[in-house]
């Protein structure tokens, strides 16, 4: 989804408690997943990081419709 707000990536639509819906897809490689959806103009909320309280690595965008896509793998 190309970013109409004219605000840059992962400068709009953080994380809100309105946020009803999260779809959650486990890959291979979060940082490549990111790089190939961030190629295709896809919104952007936050880059690939470790979260080591989870042991997951994630990034995060939204789908057209404004949900939340979480990418995540083991690390």
């Amino acid at each position: 989804m190309v970013n109409t707000t004219g605000e840059a990536p992962g400068e709009s639509q953080e994380f809100s408690g309105r946020d009803r819906v999260a779809i959650i897809l486990r890959v291979e490689n979060v940082d490549a997943a990111y790089e190939q959806l961030k190629s295709k103009d896809a919104l952007v909320i936050k880059a690939p990081h470790d979260t080591p309280e989870f042991g997951m690595r994630v990034a995060y965008f939204r789908d057209p419709a404004g949900n939340l896509i979480e990418l995540n793998q083991e690390v």
